[in-house]
């Protein structure tokens, strides 16, 4: 009986292809700041409309390419990687998920204003004791501990629905179903690399805790060097074990 191979041996290879894939890393590390670059050189700017739009835009745009990770590290691994091609797919993947983001916003703000209503009817209508409510909620670490924990069910719901996505051209929802199945039934390799990338972004945000630009600048030089290496590394498992 042939005996599996180990986490370490697909980080191995996932950190040869990463290291090999460098220019997608400072394509997507450039992305991730261009918006704390722009505030740093404007930070009184006058034109908020025009900054507002230019950040969404390439919010989108960074979305799009890192949805587009896994097709850009397995053409580097036939060395099939060029310009055009990364902005043809960056461009495509974009115009892809503009629907189900603006949706997930929506559910979003829905489900924010029915807590709301909620909390409010339940202290009887009283606005004072509504914001008192909502400041404590903020100011301790009731946050700290929900974003932590929607950190980590984001990243196992979605580990595989970026290569789902990418490679094999599903579309954004019925990519992030499959990918839960896979992820059960793959827990064992998916959980390290989950908790990975969490703790990393954890450690570098209690590192760097401030707004300055070296300090954004710096997390996510951290995050998305780690990122795209969880990444060729869960590219080359999904070859290797789950596509065989």
């Amino acid at each position: 009986m042939k005996k599996e191979k180990s986490i370490l041996t697909y980080f191995q290879e996932g950190f040869a292809l990463a290291n090999k894939s460098i220019v997608v890393y400072i394509i997507g590390l450039l992305l991730s700041i261009a918006p704390f670059i722009w505030g740093a050189l404007f930070p009184n700017s006058s034109i908020s409309i025009f900054s507002s739009v230019l950040s969404i835009i390439v919010l989108l745009i960074t979305f799009g390419f890192y949805y587009s990770w896994p097709l850009f590290l397995k053409k580097q691994q036939h060395n099939s990687l060029d310009a055009n091609v990364m902005l043809q797919v960056t461009m495509k993947n974009t115009k892809r998920l503009i629907l189900p983001l603006l949706l997930l916003v929506i559910i979003f703000i829905v489900i924010f204003i029915f807590f709301v209503l909620a909390t409010y009817i339940s202290l009887s209508g009283n606005k004072e004791q509504l914001s008192l409510f909502l400041k404590s909620m903020s100011s301790g670490g009731f946050w700290s501990v929900i974003g932590i924990l929607l950190l980590f069910v984001i990243e196992f719901v979605t580990f595989f629905a970026v290569i789902l996505f990418s490679i094999e051209d599903k579309g954004f929802f019925k990519s992030i179903k499959e990918s839960v199945g896979i992820s059960n039934k793959h827990i064992s390799f998916v959980i390290p690399l989950v908790g990975v990338s969490v703790i990393t972004y954890l450690l570098t945000k209690a590192v760097f805790p401030g707004k300055q630009l070296w300090e954004e600048t710096a997390t996510s030089a951290i995050t998305h060097y780690v990122g795209i290496i969880v990444s060729a590394t869960t590219l080359i498992y999904y070859q290797k074990v789950i596509k065989k």
